[in-house]
């Protein structure tokens, strides 16, 4: 995409090639784009070379502990692609000649981009709006977010508070059994970002819940633009009932490992031990069965194979089950980041 658009401004500004202008401006714009290129790939080189990785999370973790002169470098590399590319100063002096020959097509050239653009991020099932939102996404380490995506495939839920510029936060709510899995959520995973509590329900500290049990438990953390940033690629509104329902994104396998399925199990599975079975089964009603074939493409990407289980023919709704023949495969996966008191949803 990056290379196209240098090509492109070359082809489109010397559209009437027979302008000796138009040649002078596609040859300068054409350079200059180069030169760009040259520095924008120096710098990926560089952070490679520095960091190991051109992986957001990793770099961004690893920045505070890197040379400070080095980390100037390779930001300078850097911008001097995108000046270059954009046509700002100083590397600007291509965009006032290919003005003159690019005047007449200016239209077609935008359509030609939009179409380059459109064409590359679909075919890579990329949402746009995600592409604006991947800088905060990718800013955690990598452990976190795949975690966080097993507890929203999970009974993980993310709201936009009315109060709060509409500003997002996570909640959970388990049962009393969970207490420890949620206190390890709120001390592991949230409280990276912000404070965290836990409700119980029945709150027996209040008058008409006195002397009752407590059966569950309602974790939740305060807003951040984290959380408004996931909320966007993991709900859509329903325009029926004015109201956002949880989706799978279609770009999820960036955000999935053999944690976010540790997770998931710990969430929302159950350890089938009727019969023969003896495998787990995953509860995936709330997503539509074209959401349950590409969760069951990110288990064929770990080699573990699964069926669907029909859950409700009317509604339409299904159950991943994982093959028994998969099920050494998923425990030597899973088992290093399952709590202690979710290894019985292994079988263990």
């Amino acid at each position: 995409m990056w290379e196209a658009i240098g090509l492109v401004s070359y082809l489109l500004i010397n559209f009437y090639f027979t302008r000796i202008q138009a040649n002078k401006a596609a040859m300068l714009a054409f350079t200059m784009n180069r030169a760009g290129d040259m520095l924008m790939s120096i710098g990926f080189f560089a952070i490679f070379a520095l960091f190991g990785s051109l992986n957001y999370s990793q770099v961004f973790s690893l920045v505070p502990y890197m040379n400070d002169t080095a980390i100037t470098i390779i930001a300078l590399l850097l911008l001097g692609g995108a000046l270059a590319k954009s046509a700002n100063i100083p590397l600007h002096s291509w965009l006032p000649g290919s003005m003159e020959a690019f005047n007449g097509v200016k239209q077609l050239y935008f359509i030609f981009i939009y179409i380059l653009f459109y064409y590359h991020y679909s075919n890579n099932s990329i949402d746009i709006n995600y592409l604006s939102i991947l800088p905060i996404i990718h800013s955690i380490p990598t452990s976190t977010l795949h975690a966080i995506t097993g507890n929203m495939l999970g009974d993980g839920s993310i709201s936009l508070s009315k109060y709060n510029k509409g500003q997002g936060k996570f909640a959970m709510t388990m049962d009393v059994y969970s207490l420890n899995y949620l206190q390890h959520l709120s001390q592991n995973i949230y409280s990276q970002f912000t404070d965290t509590k836990f409700y119980p329900y029945p709150n027996i500290l209040l008058p008409h819940h006195k002397d009752k049990k407590i059966t569950q438990y309602h974790f939740k953390t305060k807003t951040h633009p984290l959380y408004t940033a996931l909320h966007s690629i993991w709900y859509k509104k329903d325009d029926e009932t004015n109201k956002f329902i949880k989706i799978v994104p279609l770009n999820i396998s960036e955000m999935f490992s053999e944690i976010s399925l540790a997770y998931w199990i710990m969430d929302d599975g159950y350890f089938d031990s009727y019969g023969r079975a003896q495998t787990v089964i995953l509860c995936t009603e709330s997503f539509t069965e074209e959401e349950c074939l590409i969760l069951q493409s990110l288990l064929e990407k770990l080699s573990i194979k699964s069926t669907l289980k029909i859950r409700s023919k009317i509604n339409n709704r299904y159950r991943i089950r994982i093959s028994k023949t998969s099920m050494d495969r998923v425990i030597l996966l899973v088992k290093p980041y399952i709590h202690k008191d979710f290894l019985y949803k292994l079988g263990i």
